[in-house]
């Protein structure tokens, strides 16, 4: 059974997408749990890499700009510096694109700008 972590950004705020200490809502999502940030339900029972990051452009009107990269809270190493995601394209990365323990490193994403409408949605599948 698999495990989804669904968050939205909507602006350049620091996101952390982990597993570590994560509240959320889960509800069924086909053959697993879904769970979207900011609700109370723990789900530290989550451990190791995830299996598939989904980045969504979901912008009313054009591309939008990020940053995405793996933190121990002392080194930041960057998966993805200054990316341009055209308008409505997804970007799916997966192993060996995103092997790594996510109780060690956060991964952690960042909008470059936001106008009004800039909108991005992540989804992380773990096992």
């Amino acid at each position: 059974m698999s495990t989804f972590v669904h968050y939205k950004v909507t602006t350049t705020d620091i996101t952390t997408i982990s597993a570590k200490d994560t509240i959320a809502t889960t509800a069924d999502y086909g053959s697993g749990t879904y769970i979207t940030e900011g609700d109370g339900t723990s789900v530290e029972d989550i451990k190791g890499a995830p299996t598939s990051i989904v980045i969504t452009n979901i912008d009313a009107n054009g591309s939008v700009a990020f940053h995405l990269w793996l933190s121990d809270g002392t080194t930041d190493r960057y998966i993805l510096y200054k990316y341009v995601m055209p308008f409505t394209s997804t970007l799916v990365l997966e192993h060996p694109e995103i092997n790594y323990d996510s109780f060690t490193y956060d991964l952690k994403f960042q909008l470059t700008s936001v106008a009004a409408s800039e909108q991005v949605d992540i989804k992380v599948q773990y096992n």
